[in-house]
């Protein structure tokens, strides 16, 4: 008897990508049953998948069409087979739509379940028990199931360097100056050396950055290649330390399975880019940590949080947790404005002090979980 695993498809594709992964066996056919408003995210799923030799098929109903139960009834009768046993994933679609798959379904062979999500775990209908959801997601999976493309940084430094670099920013002992004038050279596109940033004739938009040299010798700084610095080396001197530090504490300490460092997005169907610093999953849930050396003001932070909560609601989906991660100073008022954004704000205290930081861990790690 031939296997078909069903899915209801809704606004979140990763329920549905889950079932499969967690189901499907070499000879399995799938049959997605959708609303019209919904069948590029059939194809989302399908690219996911990659499956070459594997019958799919489709049932979708017309606008309007899902309200009215004669109608979706017919559609899903005139396609099923007393010859097939059904594995069916109650977990998107309308409640309406729900109920007349499981009433159709009823009268074929058919098995039934449901996931709690986020929760990783299968309810089988008729049990008590959940049964174990073991399948694990990769960023790339998940990325690809909301029509998302991305690219990664490479890691400039060490942990221990990165260490290193945060303990001195913790005692006051960098050359903050030397720093913030470095900024306006983030985004060039070629190698610059050092002397010519410590001689330049100074400009608005190039200002010469004295005692450089120094700074760099002091801060044990090796560069790729001597003498020069290039584009990844100035931005971590600007900011990219206080990311790869978090990677290595996040990777560290919480164990993810899969974790990016400087990840840019593109919906494929779009030009838009966005940056994420830190992402990673875990327990099947999809973490971004955007990371800030400071917030200047409350009309920065106010854009940085308005941002990460429109990546959030338009590309990330709906088990996507943010942090905003800064260095400094604690302010309630900030916190609280995040927290009403669905976004979760760390402050400098957060991750300096040692019992803070690990409660910020333990957060991370019972979101997972739970």
């Amino acid at each position: 008897m031939n296997r078909v695993i069903v899915g209801i498809i809704s606004e979140q594709t990763i329920p549905n990508y889950l079932f499969i992964k967690e189901m499907f066996q070499i000879g399995d056919k799938l049959l997605f049953i959708s609303s019209q408003k919904f069948v590029e995210r059939i194809e989302w799923i399908k690219q996911s998948l990659g499956y070459v030799n594997c019958s799919i098929e489709s049932i979708l109903f017309q606008d309007g069409e899902e309200e009215r139960w004669k109608d979706m009834e017919s559609k899903l009768l005139a396609q099923l087979s007393s010859e097939c046993s059904y594995i069916i994933n109650l977990t998107g679609g309308t409640k309406y739509m729900s109920l007349l798959v499981q009433n159709v379904f009823e009268r074929y062979n058919s098995q039934f379940f449901y996931i709690p999500f986020p929760k990783n775990e299968l309810l089988k209908l008729s049990d008590n028990d959940s049964i174990a959801l073991n399948y694990r997601l990769t960023i790339k999976e998940y990325f690809s199931n909301y029509n998302v493309t991305f690219t990664e940084k490479e890691l400039v430094k060490s942990e221990a360097y990165s260490d290193y670099f945060f303990n001195r920013f913790v005692d006051g002992t960098l050359n903050f100056k030397a720093i913030d004038l470095l900024r306006s050279y983030r985004n060039i596109k070629k190698k610059i050396a050092v002397y010519s940033l410590e001689s330049c004739t100074p400009t608005e938009k190039k200002p010469q950055i004295e005692g450089l040299g120094d700074f760099l010798s002091n801060m044990n700084f090796l560069m790729k290649e001597a003498g020069y610095l290039n584009r990844s080396e100035i931005e971590y001197l600007t900011g990219g330390w206080f990311e790869e530090y978090l990677y290595y504490k996040i990777k560290k300490y919480v164990n993810p399975q899969d974790i990016k460092l400087g990840v840019l997005i593109k919906r494929t169907e779009n030009t838009n880019q966005n940056d994420l610093d830190v992402v990673f999953i875990s327990g099947n849930k999809l973490f971004v940590v955007e990371c800030k050396t400071g917030i200047l003001g409350e009309k920065m932070f106010n854009e940085t949080v308005y941002k990460a909560t429109a990546i959030k609601e338009t590309v990330l989906g709906l088990s996507a947790n943010t942090f905003i991660v800064s260095l400094a100073t604690e302010d309630e008022k900030l916190k609280k404005t995040a927290k009403n954004m669905g976004i979760q704000y760390k402050c400098r205290e957060d991750i300096e002090n040692p019992q803070l930081f690990e409660n910020f861990i333990m957060q991370i790690k019972k979101t997972a979980r739970d």
